[in-house]
């Protein structure tokens, strides 16, 4: 679903052209996926939070070098890319800013359900006689 928004996004929407930059962009998505899936069985908040800012920051560094790398937009030297990176931070802020929070959302929910669940389960003392 993510892949086919992004064409319908890009070719028809946007009106850009279509490149390989966006198979760089597809696969670190499930390169991320799968880090996700592989905090299931023992999360805790740091690795959890540790994964999200890894995903956030790895995601940044492996998408705009493949659009440096893709486009004429920059300099293929080392200052182009640095302008290609610098050019992004704005996007990157958000970024992390959404991960975060989206990560607290869907890891926080279910710990916080699980402890009001437990606390409903318990016996809340005895009636006097």
């Amino acid at each position: 679903m993510l892949a086919a928004s992004d064409v319908i996004l890009t070719k028809f929407v946007y009106s850009y052209a279509f490149s390989w930059d966006h198979f760089v962009t597809w696969a670190w998505y499930a390169a991320i996926l799968w880090l996700g899936s592989q905090l299931r069985e023992n999360s805790n908040w740091l690795r959890v939070g540790g994964a999200a800012l890894a995903s956030s920051v790895s995601f940044f560094v492996v998408s705009n070098f493949a659009v440096w790398a893709c486009w004429n937009m920059y300099p293929k030297t080392l200052s182009g890319l640095m302008a290609c990176y610098a050019a992004a931070v704005p996007f990157f802020r958000r970024g992390v800013a959404g991960d975060v929070l989206f990560t607290a959302v869907m890891f926080g929910l279910p710990a916080v359900a699980a402890v009001v669940a437990r606390s409903m389960h318990k016996p809340h003392g005895t009636a006097a006689a």
